[in-house]
């Protein structure tokens, strides 16, 4: 019975992880196709790759065939969340407005953290210790251990690109006087505040010490 169980919520995870998948290609598609050469369009296209390839990554990962698949997937996963922070706040930037003022440097800065990112995860990936295996049964899950030196930039980056999310998305709401457009700009700085607070609680959580 518990077997089944865990076995059934593993396949519900896969699919909506799948399905997360489809949407956000979808939309992507659906922007990209409306006007390939805006470059909203494109960042926008851009930022729903990367969420795709983070959500396949994760939900065939939850149905890998050995722990070596599973661990590769997991190193996979990096090309989505690794790049998203940085995706996001460009897009954020074109919406703004601002994109005229951006230079190849400043450009440079927003895309740094991206290598960086990769690097560091593969360090700590190949020391050994940054994913665990824990079995019940026949099935194997892939635990994801505390590192401090991912963990921290990781908080670095997530932190402050959010925050300067939230300022041009803040921005933009103070300059807009369409009251429809209003909304959709406070849904979103709802949205990036929400997840700042979750960012911060999971980071807080994963790193509380255990009694």
């Amino acid at each position: 019975m518990e077997r089944s169980v865990c076995i059934m919520a593993s396949t519900l995870l896969s699919m909506l992880f799948y399905l997360t998948m489809i949407i956000y290609f979808y939309v992507g598609m659906h922007a990209y196709y409306l006007n390939p050469k805006e470059r909203i369009n494109r960042s926008f296209f851009y930022l729903c790759c990367s969420t795709s390839v983070w959500a396949f990554s994760f939900s065939l990962m939850n149905h890998a065939e050995t722990i070596g698949g599973g661990r590769y997937l997991f190193l996979m996963s990096v090309i989505g969340w690794g790049t998203f922070y940085s995706i996001l706040l460009h897009h954020l930037i074109l919406t703004s407005g601002l994109d005229i003022v951006l230079k190849r440097k400043q450009l440079a800065a927003i895309y740094f953290p991206v290598p960086v990112t990769v690097v560091i995860f593969f360090i700590s990936a190949s020391g050994g210790e940054l994913i665990q295996v824990i079995r019940k049964h026949d099935k194997s899950w892939l635990i994801y251990q505390p590192d401090i030196l991912l963990d921290s930039w990781m908080a670095l980056y997530f932190a402050v690109f959010m925050m300067l999310a939230i300022f041009l998305v803040s921005r933009n709401l103070k300059k807009s006087t369409d009251r429809v457009l209003r909304k959709e700009i406070l849904a979103i700085l709802v949205g990036l505040h929400v997840s700042l607070i979750i960012g911060i609680f999971t980071v807080s959580q994963h790193h509380r010490p255990s009694p």
